[in-house]
């Protein structure tokens, strides 16, 4: 069973970001003028969407790493460059 399978697009994960970080900016005044900062429901609720968010974002980052380690891009590029580059005796 798949809890968050790895092929989501980074499209859907820059959207989902997006919105959080405007529905957080949005929440943060009205909280303060609602007074609902004073809230250890609030306070608990804003520490766990920051835990989520920071466990998330270092899962991304594993995630491209082990793609970057998969993929030999550095021997491809020296490839390309062997290929075009031609040389001749002077």
């Amino acid at each position: 069973m798949k809890v968050w399978p790895p092929e989501i697009s980074p499209m859907f994960m820059r959207r989902f970001n997006g919105f959080s970080v405007l529905f957080w900016l949005i929440m943060t005044p009205v909280s303060f003028i609602t007074g609902w900062s004073n809230s250890v429901a609030f306070v608990t609720l804003l520490s766990l969407w920051a835990l989520v968010m920071s466990s998330l974002g270092a899962w991304q980052s594993s995630r491209v790493e082990v793609n970057m380690a998969d993929t030999d891009v550095a021997s491809d590029v020296v490839q390309a460059i062997v290929d075009k580059t031609e040389i001749s005796e002077a």
